[in-house]
């Protein structure tokens, strides 16, 4: 029987199941025929269902085995499996560049043809295929016409066999979203608002999507406020850095929000300016105040010139007003004083020059919620020949008058019972500046020793009255 051929094999031999499988084919392949049929072998019903079953193995090894040998005669590889891949592609299309995505054929997948297409409305844009090796990363790059314009995009990924018309091995598809603009445009102007006669300097940069200079001209325009082409520039190139340009405004232009146009790339790009009538004033207003303020000063105290452009007096009248307001809150330019929460010292005999003096006392009676302020002076003078007016405004802090002292040295100091103690203090103004000598010869130090124990006890010394001077600015004491 062919079947006692099996029991030849060792079960040490490392043989994979389909090699297990051949041989038993062949071994029942190359068993002799029998002369005469004997009578069939009464076998139980369990051993008989063993038999069908080997018998159903053989078969399906005869089967691999031939289909394995087909595969050698043909040039295309055998995939037992489906293929995997990896893909990584941009969500954004952009109308004149190019399109890039990689794909990663994985082991142990065969190498496979890719074809890569970008579809828009159901219509092919761009497509490319390229054959890809297996665990080895590969671009694809699909060049987006110029003239695309919006609608609905969608990019398809086929991979098939090399040399197969079976089919594809793998599709899949995705959305992508379109946008018009192929480049960034920036444009700078040297300054926001201009007067009639300036000249009007501004530049232009494009950049791609790389962040490079761009390799296309580009076409520069000047729009007047009511829509109406003044200058233009054409086929201006990008690729060696800003492209600088001027415009000279005349005598008498169109006021309002003019506009600088830049197209490039399938794209534009619009910067405001704006152009303004100015006039010279007739004469200047100046005020001066010192920048700071002791708050135990008496008076702050100021003045208010006015001349004409020629370097003349102003004659008329001046109005100066001084308000206080917090310092957490410095808006610019400085609001118009209201009157009830003002000073005012007005003057009608105004020759050009005008001192002011106004009690500090005063002043700190408009200071809201305490604290450190800003005290606001506003002169306004009246031209009595021309019948205009004009205004200026200065400031000036308001800060603490008391007097800041300062251990010298590390903290805590060594003490010696039986040597005496020397120690060094600074007195220096609330803002860090140096105390004027006139108000340290006017002040004492009072020094209480304290002497703390390990123990916890506290003993206090008596206290000493020191006079402060200014030399070194420093106070010395022992």
């Amino acid at each position: 029987m062919p079947l006692t051929a099996l029991g030849s094999l060792s079960p040490i031999s490392p043989l994979s199941p389909l090699t297990l499988t051949l041989t038993l084919a062949l071994s029942l392949a190359q068993s002799p025929p029998q002369d005469t049929p004997g009578p069939p072998l009464a076998l139980p019903l369990s051993m008989a269902e063993e038999e069908e079953e080997e018998e159903e193995e053989v078969v399906e090894g005869l089967e691999a085995l031939s289909v394995l040998d087909s595969k050698k005669d043909s040039a295309a590889p055998f995939v037992l499996r489906d293929p995997t891949y990896l893909m990584v592609a941009p969500r954004l299309v952009r109308a004149g560049q190019v399109y890039r995505a990689v794909v990663n054929i994985l082991d142990p997948s065969p190498p496979l043809v890719v074809r890569a297409t970008i579809f828009r409305d159901n219509i092919e844009l761009a497509a490319v295929e390229h054959e890809c090796e297996s665990d080895f990363p590969h671009a694809l790059e699909l060049m987006i016409p110029p003239g695309a314009s919006g609608g609905r995009y969608r990019l398809r990924l086929e991979g098939n066999e090399i040399g197969s018309l079976t089919g594809s091995s793998f599709v899949n598809e995705t959305t992508l979203s379109f946008s018009p603009r192929g480049a960034t445009v920036l444009v700078q102007t040297d300054k926001p608002i201009y007067k009639q006669g300036d000249v009007v300097r501004f530049r232009v940069v494009a950049l791609d999507t790389a962040v490079k200079m761009v390799e296309d001209s580009v076409d520069v325009f000047i729009l007047s406020p009511s829509g109406v082409l003044v200058r233009r520039w054409l086929s201006r190139q990008c690729r060696e850095g800003p492209v600088s340009l001027s415009f000279p405004l005349s005598a008498e232009p169109e006021y309002g929000e003019w506009t600088v146009r830049v197209e490039a790339t399938n794209t534009f790009t619009q910067h405001l300016f704006s152009v303004e009538l100015y006039t010279l004033p007739r004469f200047e207003v100046q005020v001066s105040v010192p920048p700071f303020l002791a708050a135990d000063a008496p008076y702050l105290e100021g003045v208010v010139t006015a001349n004409y452009s020629s370097g003349a007096p102003v004659t008329g009248n001046v109005t100066v007003r001084a308000s206080v307001r917090a310092l957490t809150s410095l808006p610019r330019p400085a609001p118009a004083p209201a009157p009830e929460s003002s000073l005012a010292q007005p003057h009608a005999m105004f020759a050009g020059i005008f001192h002011f003096k106004f009690l500090v006392s005063e002043l700190e009676e408009l200071v809201v919620g305490g604290g450190d302020g800003e005290v606001v002076v506003t002169a306004t003078v009246g031209d009595a020949h021309w019948d205009t007016t004009n205004a200026a405004y200065a400031t000036t802090r308001i800060f603490s008058s008391a007097i800041r002292l300062t251990f010298l040295g590390e903290s805590p100091q060594v003490l010696r019972p039986p040597m005496p103690f020397r120690f060094y203090l600074t007195a220096t103004q609330y803002d860090g500046s140096r105390v004027p000598e006139w108000r340290l010869h006017r002040h004492r130090l009072l020094v209480s020793p304290e002497v703390r124990l390990v123990t916890g006890e506290r003993h206090r010394l008596l206290p000493r009255t020191v006079k402060m001077t200014h030399a070194k600015y420093a106070l010395v004491g022992s």
